[in-house]
């Protein structure tokens, strides 16, 4: 039996940042606290605060990546929320952080620039870019159209911009897992995006990064060395 005290910790937890079973039991553990997470989803659904646990996939026979360094790859897109707003996301691949965020009433290269810009000043210029074929990032009749906008910025701040296939849906898993968690922490916090990502970043554990948080990862990948340096100047 679980106390009283220990129920309502787990309550209030999840309040502060809503998380699956497991999540919490790791974030117990970090505090050395021993609950399974049978329990915890126990005292969530008394709660009413569980929510269905997602079913595992079939694993896909792609081989998952998954670079070393922080800025050896970051991930961008664009989502279009319920309230009509554009969700724009930059990932760095080697740590889950969200590295940029910008919330816009359209979809444009100019706007995607600018978060890039506000990203690349506060953690340095990433070695490559991860996007869809959209024409916010680049010209779709010729995607190394130096004249686009968005591409041809990128290009001139020494940044390899590379595309996702359509037959590799590995390229984007990674950013649709994102869109959907950022969602959920953005209704979560009544669509408040700085609070939504602060969780995220500095709060939410994540099991393909060993139960850390991805600041975490990127704070012990930077001090380690762990970071691409972009020498170009543009």
């Amino acid at each position: 039996m679980l106390s009283q005290a220990l129920k309502e910790r787990i309550i209030c937890e999840h309040r502060e940042v809503p998380c699956s079973a497991l999540e919490m039991e790791q974030r117990l553990l970090a505090r050395k606290i021993r609950v399974s997470h049978n329990k915890i989803r126990a005292v969530l659904k008394e709660a009413g605060l569980a929510k269905r646990e997602p079913k595992k996939s079939k694993r896909r026979k792609w081989v998952r990546y998954e670079r070393t360094k922080t800025n050896s790859l970051w991930h961008v897109d664009w989502k279009l929320l319920s309230n009509g707003k554009w969700l724009i996301l930059f990932e760095d691949d080697a740590t889950r952080l969200i590295v940029g965020h910008g919330l816009f009433d359209s979809p444009t290269a100019e706007a995607a620039l600018q978060v890039f810009a506000v990203a690349t000043a506060k953690h340095g210029v990433p070695r490559q870019l991860l996007t869809d074929n959209g024409t916010q990032f680049c010209n779709t009749q010729n995607r190394t159209d130096p004249a686009h906008a968005f591409h041809g910025a990128v290009k001139r701040a020494g940044v390899d911009h590379v595309f996702t296939r359509s037959s590799h849906p590995q390229c984007n898993g990674k950013l649709e897992k994102l869109n959907h968690t950022i969602t959920r922490l953005y209704d979560y916090y009544d669509d408040d995006l700085e609070k939504a990502v602060k969780a995220y970043n500095e709060k939410k554990l994540h099991s393909s990064l060993e139960w850390q948080t991805p600041l975490a990862v990127w704070n012990k990948k930077t001090a380690k060395g762990l970071k691409y340096k972009n020498t170009t100047k543009s």
